[in-house]
C-alpha cells in the first residue's frame, strides 16, 4: 500500500501480510482516504520473513497479521506484537472520582439538561428497530468502511442472553444498547443512535447509554461490567471514551498484528508519533509511545507521557524514538 501519511501528508509505503485483505481500519489510520493497493504476491506461512525481505523494497513499515495457530516462523516474527482487539471491563458502582471528572460530569449534565430517560426491554420488536435503525446506521456513520458490523444473528444472540436499553428524548427513542449477561456478568455489547444522526449523540444519547447502564447495573448488585472489544491504538476514539468511564484492560483476542519498522522515513516517523499503541512484551501488555524528533526525552517529558498513556491493566509505558528501527521481541 502506498499513499500519504494521514496526519502530515508525507509519502509512505507499507507492506501488509495476512490471510485476506488489509483491515480498512488500519488503512484509514495510516493513509486516511487516499491510497493505492498493489498485490505483491503470495507466500507460504513459514516463508513470510524471507518474503518480507524480498518484497518490501521502498516500504517503511510492515504489518503482518498472525494468530496463535500459525506456524512458528510467524508466531516468533520480530516486531511490535499489537493485538487486533483488546478486551476490558470496569468496576461497579462507578467510583466517585470518575463521576466527578470534568469529562464525565459534562456528559451527565448534558443528559439531565436534555431530560433523557431510559428503559430496559426484552421485546423483539424493539430489537428489530434497534438493529436496523440505530446500530447499523450508527456504525456506518461513525466508522465508514472500517466499521465491523455484527450480523443480525450475532447481535440477536447477545440480546437473547440479555436485554436492550433504550434512551428516550420526549416521546422518541433516540439511542439503544444491547447488554448481554454472560458468566454472571453484564457486558455492554452493541450500541447505536437512531439513523446515525449525530444530533442524537451531541444531545447526550450515547453518554446516557453508559451513564444509565452503569448506574442501573451497579444498583442491581453487579460489581463489574464488560466493555467489549476495542482497538489497541491509544488515540482511538472508542477506547478513549471507554477509558473515562473506568475501563480496565483485561486481555486480548487471539489475532495480532506484528509491526516492523523497516525505514525511518518522515512518513513512518509521523505515523508512529501520531498513533501510540498497546503491544505484547514478554507476556505483558505495554504502551509504546514514539517521538519523531529523535531527541532524548527529559524527565518532564517521560512523566507527561506516563500520566497521559498509563492505562489500567497495562504493565507500563515505554518511550521510543521513531528513528530507532530496531525490532523488539513480542
Amino acid at each position: 500500500m502506498e499513499g500519504r501519511e494521514a496526519t502530515t501528508g508525507a509519502p509512505l509505503s507499507i507492506i501488509y501480510v495476512g490471510p485476506g485483505p488489509i483491515d480498512p481500519y488500519l488503512l484509514r489510520l495510516v493513509f486516511g482516504d487516499t491510497y493505492h493497493v498493489r498485490e505483491a504476491g503470495r507466500s507460504w506461512s513459514w516463508n513470510v520473513p524471507d518474503a518480507i525481505r524480498q518484497r518490501s523494497r521502498g516500504c517503511s513499515l510492515a504489518f503482518v497479521e498472525i494468530s496463535k495457530s500459525d506456524p512458528k516462523p510467524l508466531r516468533t516474527l520480530e516486531g511490535f506484537r499489537i493485538p487486533l482487539w483488546i478486551v476490558g471491563e470496569c468496576d461497579l458502582p462507578c467510583a466517585t472520582s470518575i463521576l466527578r471528572s470534568t469529562s464525565v460530569r459534562s456528559d451527565i449534565d448534558r443528559v439531565r439538561r436534555n431530560e433523557l430517560q431510559f428503559e430496559f426491554t426484552r421485546d423483539e420488536r424493539h430489537f428489530d428497530d434497534f438493529y436496523e435503525n440505530m446500530y447499523v446506521p450508527h456504525a456506518k456513520r461513525s466508522h465508514g468502511e472500517a466499521a465491523h458490523i455484527g450480523t443480525r444473528d450475532q447481535v440477536k444472540k447477545y440480546f437473547a442472553n440479555g436485554e436492550l436499553m433504550l434512551i428516550r428524548k420526549a416521546d422518541r427513542t433516540i439511542a439503544g444498547m444491547v447488554i448481554e449477561y454472560k458468566d454472571g456478568m453484564p457486558h455492554l455489547k452493541t450500541l447505536g443512535a437512531r439513523d446515525g444522526d449525530r444530533d442524537h449523540v451531541r444531545c447526550g444519547g450515547v453518554a446516557a447509554l453508559y451513564f444509565f447502564a452503569l448506574s442501573a447495573l451497579g444498583e442491581q448488585g453487579h460489581t463489574k461490567a464488560g466493555f467489549g472489544a476495542s482497538r489497541a491504538f491509544l488515540d482511538d476514539g472508542v477506547l478513549c471514551y471507554k477509558r473515562k468511564w473506568g475501563h480496565r484492560i483485561t486481555g486480548t483476542r487471539k489475532q495480532s498484528l506484528v509491526l516492523q519498522i523497516l525505514d525511518d522515513s518522515p512518513g513512518s516517523a509521523a505515523f508512529l508519533e501520531a498513533h501510540p499503541f498497546i503491544y505484547r512484551k514478554d507476556g505483558a501488555l505495554v504502551a509504546a509511545v514514539f517521538s519523531a524528533s529523535g531527541r532524548a526525552a527529559s524527565a518532564e517529558d517521560l512523566q507527561r507521557i506516563e500520566n497521559r498513556y498509563a492505562y489500567s491493566g497495562l504493565a507500563g509505558v515505554e518511550f521510543h524514538s521513531a528513528l530507532d528501527v530496531g525490532h523488539p521481541h513480542g
